[in-house]
């Protein structure tokens, strides 16, 4: 192929962008970008490895006809070739092979939480649940009749790893509607609580003037008994008066570790993403913008990127539908050449090829910068 062609077929973007938007994810924040991209007129491409979506697409598109979507179930991503614009990917559904093309990449998926039943020394039952399944009963309105026995609760959190504010604030607002609601005495036992995000503090003196008793520790972790006839017993000292206390609760909730979900671990390996040192698809960007990658045209949103609330999932969701419909002219005025390969200069070495973050480099007779892709990081 000429030099010429590639530098046709690299600046294909700026004559038509009438690609589509693959997104990679089952939950909420992949759920409001396909809303907010097909309300543009957007054609979307959803995959996930999920046999099923966990949203309903016709509700989605609020009934509107003319929207275009395909949905790709069950699917895993094998490999992803070329650049913003033009990403050729390809998939493997139970052995067979399914070739798309999208102009942009978007990565949503959902994370992983895992209650820290080990970490407490109990196991799951009736009176020891975790913090979603909580928040689950108390949102599906049966918390009423299904505590109707309970008359005294504790939430466990960050007693022995660091806690952050998604599970703090999921705690605290659990607490309130225990305390408020349904009058259970509830107690939070936790080392250090996080409550620098925003509402956090508002929250928590609005949990203690309802009731709920706060318990901290700082060097010695509570012991927690769990009989085998299901009797619940925590012991714990009070760090200023050293005095002994034994609290019976009739239910024990667990906080949970968040983490990046398996699915996005292929999925970065493949992309040839960066992350950070807890496996989510975003490290030091050179962009410093939120949901932008080391790769062009590659995007990553909610929990693909960060531990985040879903209020923050939605923000994210935005600024990536944004970053996908922005304007062609904006697009235009940002690519132009910014790294030169001199081919007398030359010698083939292709280490350019083998160490560019952004994958700006591509291969003909030799070495082509993707001027849509390049960064100009030198």
């Amino acid at each position: 192929m000429a030099d010429i062609e590639i530098s046709q077929l690299i600046n294909q973007r700026l004559i038509a962008l009438a690609g589509k938007t693959l997104i990679f994810g089952n939950g909420i924040c992949a759920e409001y970008i396909a809303q907010q991209l097909t309300d543009r007129g957007t054609e979307i491409i959803i995959a996930t490895q999920n046999k099923s979506l966990d949203f309903d697409l016709s509700s989605t598109f609020r009934g509107k006809k003319d929207k275009t979507a395909e949905v790709l179930t069950g699917v895993r991503l094998v490999s992803c070739n070329g650049f913003d614009g033009n990403f050729d990917l390809l998939f493997a559904d139970n052995g067979k092979k399914i070739s798309r093309t999208a102009e942009t990449i978007i990565l949503a998926e959902k994370e992983d939480r895992k209650p820290d039943f080990a970490l407490y020394g109990v196991l799951p039952s009736t009176n020891v649940i975790s913090l979603s399944e909580l928040t689950q009963t108390l949102a599906n309105g049966i918390a009423k009749k299904k505590f109707s026995r309970v008359k005294k609760i504790v939430l466990l959190t960050g007693l022995f790893k660091e806690s952050n504010p998604v599970i703090a604030k999921e705690v605290m607002q659990a607490s309130l509607r225990l305390q408020a609601d349904l009058r259970i005495q509830t107690y939070i036992m936790a080392k250090n609580l996080k409550v620098a995000s925003n509402g956090m503090e508002a929250l928590f003196h609005e949990t203690k003037k309802n009731g709920v008793i706060y318990i901290k520790f700082t060097d010695v972790a509570p012991n927690i008994h769990q009989g085998k006839d299901g009797v619940l017993c925590i012991e714990f000292a009070d760090e200023l008066t050293l005095k002994q206390f034994r609290l019976t609760p009739d239910l024990i909730v667990v906080d949970e570790t968040i983490s990046p979900s398996d699915d996005l671990a292929d999925l970065v390996s493949i992309l040839e993403l960066d992350t950070d040192l807890n496996g989510f698809a975003q490290a030091d960007n050179v962009h410093r913008l939120s949901v932008f990658s080391n790769r062009k045209g590659i995007l990553v949103a909610g929990s693909s990127r960060s531990v985040q609330s879903v209020a923050d999932q939605l923000i994210d969701a935005s600024n990536a539908s944004l970053a996908v419909i922005e304007p062609e002219s904006s697009i235009a005025a940002e690519c132009k050449d910014r790294t030169e390969i001199k081919s007398g200069l030359c010698v083939r070495c292709l280490t350019c090829y083998r160490i560019c973050p952004h994958r700006a480099v591509l291969l003909n007779t030799g070495p082509v910068v993707d001027s849509m892709a390049c960064e100009g990081c030198g």
